[in-house]
């Protein structure tokens, strides 16, 4: 499967689960709408509000809203501040009583060696506020501080969370964090996307710089920190997809991003506020979850359906495949067989003619040889003639030269003498016989 598939995929299952999700939406609604006994269309319940403050009663008389006796609001939902290493800053803010009663308010506060209230206690009458003046001084080492505020005033109270940023004095980067506003307020075990954008401010050219993510309590304690090496030119931004811990508790915390580079020291940060699941949202998701295993539930029985319906045509196809199969392969055995029996008639014609080849060398050979055995024979009987030749002309020479005898004596050497002389010539054409023979047995060799 290539990319462009998988990604037309899950475009299709995530719009089929916005569908889906929007009908459980609405039928969720109906069902709690019913149970609470009213014709409306609720809505996800938005995130914590500060302490709710004691109520009046409603007036014997009739109906009507009822009236907080006990309430205030603060024109800041936060304070974050970016400063250099030991810079003093003065934050204002204002607490208005818009509840029917006075109120006798106590401010609270963390880091208390960097935060300074100067007004901690005092009352507000109904309908009148106070501005608050709130100094902070940054401490030395460069790095996100955060802490919160405690405003109480007779039992209701509400928090403000604080966040210092402090940069080191000689400033070679600046961060930017983006959280983008659906992030804003989560639930724990939630992942969220951010985007930092990292500004090289003395133009010192491409370096590599440690960028570093860190989740924080509003007690200055890390919960997490994500860290990674990236190359700054001029401008960089880097999206990072972080995942809140599933342990986490509702409370309002502080995401930073942290530049550093040598000394450099420079950060930006958000508040993140972790929310609890309410029991409209637990109440859709089981709802969901039985929507889903329905539908999955009703498909498996579909899908078993028709495979029953249609098993018997499965069965006929897959025989009259198994046959077709059966067909071209034993077409492929016939033909792989008649390829063997034409080569082995052709092989088989080959060897016979080379055969009737090799007989024929054979018996030219066996003729050569039988020629040569012959050509020995007389050879050797050449020799012998040769050697009794030489032996009747000793023979010879040897009654010729003897001295004195009888006239019997030399006529019977006379006539043994011719006698010799006889053998001696048939030798000698016995000889040439020989020699002729050898020569025609010869020239029938080289023939």
């Amino acid at each position: 499967v290539n990319v462009q598939q998988s990604i037309s995929i899950n475009d299709a299952v995530n719009k089929i689960a916005f569908f889906l999700r929007n009908i459980f939406d609405k039928i969720t609604n109906n069902i709690l709408c019913i149970v609470n006994g009213s014709n409306c269309v609720l809505e996800p319940s938005p995130s914590p509000s500060p302490s709710p403050s004691p109520e009046t009663p409603p007036s014997a008389g009739g109906g009507g809203a009822a009236v907080k006796k006990k309430s205030f609001h603060v024109s800041e939902t936060e304070i974050n501040l970016i400063v250099k290493s030991g810079e003093t800053r003065k934050v204002y803010f204002t607490i208005i009583n818009n509840g029917i009663e006075k109120l006798d308010f106590i401010i609270k506060t963390g880091l208390k060696d960097y935060i300074t209230v100067i007004d901690k206690s005092f009352s507000i009458d109904s309908g009148k506020f106070v501005e608050i003046e709130v100094i902070i001084t940054a401490p030395e080492e460069p790095r996100t501080y955060t802490t919160k505020l405690v405003i109480e005033a007779d039992g209701i109270s509400q928090e403000i969370p604080v966040i210092i940023n402090v940069e080191s004095l000689k400033e070679l980067f600046d961060v930017k964090l983006n959280v983008p506003p659906r992030y804003k307020e989560l639930r724990a075990g939630d992942n969220i996307r951010v985007e930092a954008t990292i500004f090289n401010l003395k133009e010192i050219g491409t370096v590599d710089v440690t960028l570093s993510f860190i989740f924080k309590d509003l007690d200055d304690n890390i919960i997490f920190e994500d860290s990674e090496i990236v190359a700054v030119e001029t401008s960089a931004s880097f999206t990072k997809e972080l995942h809140i811990p599933d342990y986490l508790k509702p409370d309002k915390y502080a995401l930073v991003a942290q530049v550093k580079y040598k000394n450099s020291v420079s950060s930006s940060s958000s508040v993140i506020t972790v929310v609890e699941e309410t029991i409209y949202e637990r109440f859709k998701m089981i709802a969901i979850t039985l929507i889903l295993i329905a539908f999955i539930l009703l498909l498996i029985y579909v899908v078993l359906h028709i495979k029953k319906r249609h098993k018997k045509v499965f069965k006929e196809r897959n025989l009259l495949l198994r046959r077709a199969y059966r067909s071209i392969k034993d077409y492929r055995k016939r033909r792989i067989i008649e390829e063997m029996v034409s080569r082995g008639v052709v092989e088989a014609r080959r060897l016979q003619k080379e055969l009737t080849q090799a007989e024929k060398r054979l018996r030219k050979k066996e003729k050569k040889i039988f020629k040569l055995r012959e050509m020995q024979k007389k050879k050797a009987y050449l020799k012998k003639l040769s050697t009794k030749e030489s032996e009747i002309g000793k023979e010879i020479r040897k009654l010729r030269g003897t001295g004195k005898a009888s006239l019997g004596e030399l006529q019977d050497r006379k006539s043994y003498v011719k006698r010799l002389v006889k053998e001696l010539n048939d030798i000698t054409s016995k000889q040439n016989a020989v020699k002729n023979e050898i020569k025609r047995l010869k020239s029938g060799i080289r023939s």
